[in-house]
């Protein structure tokens, strides 16, 4: 419903939250198009961040994971479940 094309906060939020649905519902081509488009939006947006440190991080890609991670933790210090998988995503990073 919203026709202001300019809300790119909005937007991008949306597109975040699409990203966690089909995540969540093993979609990952969609879950990352989905945050990828959140981010082109928005380059705040957390759940997108975190999304793409899931997908990242299930291809073994644990820097890139961490460092979505890291930039999400960034914008919002206090996101409890962003420093809880970015300590996992360390405990399982062999290049630690």
């Amino acid at each position: 419903m919203q026709r202001d094309r300019g809300a790119k906060a909005f937007l991008s939020t949306l597109a975040g939250k699409r990203a966690i649905s089909a995540l969540a519902q093993g979609e990952a081509s969609v879950a990352r198009r989905d945050a990828e488009q959140s981010l082109l939006l928005w380059h705040e947006a957390g759940d997108a961040r975190y999304v793409l440190a899931v997908l990242l991080a299930a291809d073994h890609r644990y820097a890139e994971s961490r460092a979505q991670l890291d930039t999400l933790l960034s914008f919002y210090p206090f996101d409890a479940s962003a420093r809880a998988f970015r300590d996992s995503v360390v405990a399982h990073d062999p290049a630690r």
